[in-house]
């Protein structure tokens, strides 16, 4: 599935896009961001606990209903403590960590079972897009393998590629939030 780097990427883009008009540069509300679009894969440490780091990658926490749960439970703590807006604080967590679902549902799945589920607690079934848009990560099934196989050039060559689609992307964001402003 796709890499940190690339999710780190969405999280940004909703850090930049999706949160209203910044006069500053908040580097801990762009560091949530991108923790968000990030969180999914925190199933990768479950496995590691077993020596099998794969193990329960995809399963519940590529879910909308997680992601749903997360956006939930976070805006109440952040409600109470630094969050205006409810509902605002709940779309963009929810964004932010649906990005992670959206961008590895459309992502190569080289190892089985492919997709993920994206309808748990309902259906344990795994759902992949039927093309691709980016590439796969090599990563060893066990915890040794694991990181050994993260540093590949295939892996490089990976993130490389995910840096030029979302660099694409952003750029068309930019000139699209650009001529949009301009018809205002």
């Amino acid at each position: 599935m796709a890499t940190p780097v690339g999710h780190s990427f969405a999280g940004y883009f909703f850090y930049i896009f999706g949160d209203g008009e910044k006069k500053t540069f908040e580097w801990k509300k762009l560091i949530l961001f991108v923790f968000f679009a990030n969180l999914a894969d925190i199933d990768y440490l479950f496995g590691l606990f077993v020596g099998r780091p794969n193990l329960y990658h995809h399963q519940f926490t590529h879910s909308l209903a997680f992601a749903f749960i997360i956006a939930i439970t976070f805006t109440m703590f952040f409600r109470a403590t630094v969050a205006k807006k409810f509902w605002a604080s709940f779309l963009i967590i929810f964004a932010c960590y649906g990005s992670h679902i959206l961008i590895d549902y459309f992502t190569l799945d080289t190892s089985f079972p492919f997709g993920e589920q994206l309808f748990w607690p309902f259906s344990k079934a795994y759902f992949v897009s039927s093309f691709s848009i980016f590439r796969d990560i090599h990563k060893g099934d066990t915890a040794g393998d694991f990181a050994r196989n993260l540093f590949s050039l295939y892996n490089w060559i990976t993130v490389l590629t995910e840096i030029f689609v979302f660099t694409i992307i952003g750029v068309a964001a930019r000139l699209i939030k650009k001529i949009t402003a301009g018809k205002n």
